[in-house]
């Protein structure tokens, strides 16, 4: 099961005793369901937003998918993609990788599974922790939120919220969100 969700980018949410499988659209076509302004961020002594990069290497510029393709008589199949290079891209990593399916899939559903594994690498490796007023406890894991990041909120991040913790000293609710890849859109370029 973590195999196929790991491959399709579901998550999986524990709520209430229950697992709730969750899939963020990626088609540009998503709403963001909270937009925080600077008022509703709660200030921890001189930072109100801490952002982290959990590993510089994390980023995947090329990787190999193996899946079950009914077009080819159910054998197995591998499509691999590497990551476009152009003159202003700089990718800190010639990290590759190799994944494994179980799922039956086309060449188009295994190139597109793959394309969005090596582009999100590196996009869920920024983490943002901060908190948010009382006014704003119904944020739950998997929420999207919107926020301003920078000296003067100047860069727009949406990231999707993982944890959620209540402080009771200071009626604020902390939150744990991962930079969220909006959109996954260029053309395939890999073999299969």
């Amino acid at each position: 099961l973590d195999n196929v969700c790991a491959v399709l980018g579901v998550r999986k949410v524990h709520d209430n005793g229950k697992i709730n499988f969750v899939i963020p659209p990626r088609d540009g076509a998503f709403s963001v369901d909270r937009v925080l302004t600077h008022s509703d961020i709660v200030q921890d002594g001189d930072t109100s937003i801490r952002q982290m990069q959990s590993d510089p290497d994390s980023a995947i510029w090329k990787g190999a998918l193996r899946f079950t393709d009914p077009d080819a008589g159910y054998i197995e199949n591998t499509v691999t993609y590497s990551r476009p290079n152009s003159v202003f891209e700089v990718l800190a990593s010639n990290r590759q990788e190799e994944f494994s399916t179980d799922l039956v899939m086309t060449v188009a559903q295994a190139s597109r599974a793959l394309e969005r594994l090596v582009i999100e690498s590196d996009v869920q490796s920024r983490q943002y922790e901060f908190a948010v007023t009382a006014q704003n406890y119904a944020i739950n894991p998997t929420t999207i939120v919107q926020f301003g990041y920078g000296p003067n909120d100047d860069i727009t991040v949406i990231a999707e919220v993982m944890q959620c913790d209540l402080n009771g000293q200071s009626f604020a609710q902390g939150l744990v969100a991962l930079e969220y890849a909006q959109a996954t859109e260029s053309s395939w370029l890999g073999t299969g």
